[in-house]
């Protein structure tokens, strides 16, 4: 039998055990997960996002810039942990931007009556702005989980 070859019969394979299919999704579970991601989306683009529209400078800077922008001050600050000292910070750096714009805005106005009405607003808010720091700096000062206590802040002049 020169010539032939020999031919060899595969053994039948080893059946491969399947995996029985994942259990279908829990609702409740997408549901708080969902929650979860928009809760993010809350605490960090959001605000960003508002505070691009609320000083009317979406189309210079996108709400991407002031969320770094944001991010690289409250680094600055400290990075603080506590929720309501965030929020002062940022509430900080909208009212600082508004107030820019409100002197710019004064600067350039036509009339005496608008640049005396646009200074007397950029006036008020710096002095919330003035009045935030202030509280800023005794809410920083206070030990956790004590009980703030109040500022006596006296107004000079409206």
């Amino acid at each position: 039998m020169k010539g032939k070859k020999k031919t060899t019969v595969d053994k039948p394979a080893a059946p491969v055990p399947v995996a029985p299919p994942p259990p279908p999704p829990d609702p409740r579970r997408q549901a708080q997960q969902r929650a979860a991601h928009h809760a993010d989306a809350l605490k960090g683009v959001v605000f960003p996002v508002l505070m691009s529209e609320a000083l009317g400078l979406g189309a210079m800077f996108d709400g991407a810039a002031f969320r770094v922008f944001l991010e690289q001050m409250l680094a600055d600050a400290g990075n603080p942990t506590d929720p309501v000292e965030r929020m002062m910070l940022e509430q900080l750096a909208l009212a600082h931007f508004r107030t820019a714009q409100l002197h710019a805005a004064a600067g350039q106005s036509k009339g005496a009556e608008a640049a005396k009405l646009l200074t007397a607003a950029a006036a008020r808010l710096l002095g919330e702005f003035r009045r935030t720091a202030l509280a800023l700096r005794a809410y920083r000062g206070r030990e956790p989980g004590e009980r703030a206590t109040p500022l006596k802040v006296f107004k000079a002049a409206q």
